[in-house]
């Protein structure tokens, strides 16, 4: 049965929250839930649409968006035959129809969209394909094993960057598509131990690459390859759930399994030195009723932090369905201000 046959619009209170994913500017974010998924305006907090996948009995478990245009990719669970977790569906939400299918012999690690390209992760290959109907594959990279699906994309025309976790443990390859059919690839020495993490800048100019210790971020030039800040988030060992950049590059914000969402200044240290001292975050917020989780299931993605668009604010979305809402004042030096808590799956 086709996906296109099987997706209609229904309203479903107190779902399961399998996945959360910001858009590339943060504007909005969307879950993949136990019954479909539900796409969300980040700040005020509003659904912009609802679906629920009829016959699904796994969930939803990767839904990609493409800043706020009308596609996104769709990765189901283990071996559900309607969307399985070997094919992305390309859901376009103007015809309610599959746009575009992808199916591969192995689970779908990762999808990644920008306006011309789909990147695809799998346990040990990125894939990259046209954004065309239909798509046409342009490149195949070999990766290191990625259970946790790290790959990320920038969205700039400009400065298009790809990465993702090489076969040496610890390391990150980065791909910069010079032109289709050309690309560059290079390595950088992350890290000792594995990667837990990974996020790029809207620019495509900075990397931040966690290892599964969690005490240390390092934020790297994607254009030389040099690292150009070494932040510390503690000294207790944690699992990082999320990182991302502000959209001018000037804050970096990290949620750990220790329930803690760190911030940390970048634009403000013109001291080479101090940028590579292990310097501490500037502000952090515990998220409220947060419970550790002694491990990290690659099945299950609901932690994510981020800032607003304008960078005005923090949001940190957590597994139970809770949307926080911080207000900065880190010109002020103070710590955030909590706004808002809500429940936002119970949303009608």
């Amino acid at each position: 049965m086709q996906v296109a046959n099987i997706l209609e619009c229904r309203m479903v209170t107190g779902d399961e929250l399998l996945y959360v994913g910001f858009n590339q500017d943060h504007g909005c974010f969307a879950c993949g839930t136990k019954s479909g998924f539900v796409v969300y305006n980040s700040y005020p907090l509003k659904i912009k649409q609802r679906r629920v996948i009829q016959g699904l009995s796994s969930g939803c478990s990767k839904v990609e968006m493409l800043y706020r245009c009308n596609f996104l990719a769709l990765v189901g669970r283990e071996s559900c035959p309607q969307l399985p977790s070997t094919k992305v569906a390309v859901w376009d939400c103007e015809t309610r129809q599959v746009a575009a299918e992808l199916a591969f012999s192995s689970d779908v690690r990762r999808v990644r969209l920008s306006r011309d390209r789909i990147v695809v992760a799998l346990d040990t290959m990125v894939k990259v394909f046209t954004f065309t109907r239909p798509p046409q594959q342009s490149f195949v990279f070999e990766s290191g094993p990625n259970p946790n699906g790290l790959l990320v994309l920038s969205p700039s025309y400009q400065n298009v960057v790809i990465a993702f976790p090489s076969r040496k443990v610890g390391y990150v390859t980065l791909i910069r598509l010079i032109a289709e059919g050309a690309n560059d690839e290079k390595e950088i020495e992350a890290h000792k131990g594995k990667l837990a993490q990974i996020a790029i800048s809207q620019d495509g100019k900075l990397l931040a690459t966690a290892s599964a210790k969690g005490t240390l971020i390092r934020i790297w030039n994607t254009a030389t390859l040099e690292k150009v800040y070494e932040l510390r988030r503690g000294v207790s060992d944690a699992f990082t759930y999320s990182i991302n950049f502000s959209s001018d590059c000037s804050l970096l914000c990290s949620l750990s399994s220790r329930g803690t969402c760190h911030i940390w200044k970048l634009a403000d240290v013109q001291d080479k030195k101090s940028l590579l001292d292990g310097r501490r975050s500037v502000a952090q917020v515990q998220i409220p009723d947060f419970v550790q989780k002694s491990g990290f299931d690659p099945s299950v993605e609901p932690y994510q932090c981020a800032f607003t668009p304008d960078m005005k604010r923090l949001l940190v979305i957590c597994d139970n369905g809770t949307y926080h809402r911080y207000r900065l004042r880190l010109a002020k030096g103070q710590e955030p201000l909590h706004e808002h808590s809500v429940n936002f799956l119970s949303q009608s």
